[in-house]
């Protein structure tokens, strides 16, 4: 997803295409998991923020997000601070690696100099692996 598309992202849509695929996964017996990404303390930390602030806040999430997944993977905002990832063919041990793997990318970024994180960027996701 590119950044600045969650305010676009048709959510509906969404939902049917997961439902397709879940189905292609039972039929022909792969796993899928999903992973519900939230970034701690968001309301906290940018309080005082203004709208375009914390969209672009979000968006340099999504991007991160994105960039820990395979280009089979899909990442799309869910609510305010959360965000849900989509993982076909991954068990739940692969999901965990995900999770792993997105949170050091969020963390690595915090660290950077010039990162948002200088101005209240949220720290840290946590994520709970695989739905069934």
């Amino acid at each position: 997803m590119r950044a600045g598309a969650a305010a676009d992202f048709d959510f509906e849509f969404f939902k049917k295409f997961l439902l397709m695929e879940v189905k292609r996964s039972r039929r022909y017996r792969y796993p899928v998991s999903f992973l519900l990404v939230a970034v701690d303390r968001f309301a906290e930390r940018l309080a005082g923020a203004d709208d375009a602030r914390r969209r672009a806040v979000l968006n340099e999430v999504l991007v991160l997000l994105t960039r820990s997944v395979r280009d089979i993977d899909l990442v799309i905002p869910f609510s305010e601070n959360r965000f849900l990832v989509f993982l076909p063919h991954t068990p739940r041990d692969g999901a965990v690696v995900v999770a792993s793997r997105m949170h050091a990318q969020v963390a690595r970024a915090r660290a950077s100099r010039g990162s948002p994180a200088r101005s209240g960027w949220p720290p840290t996701t946590r994520a709970a692996p695989e739905c069934r």
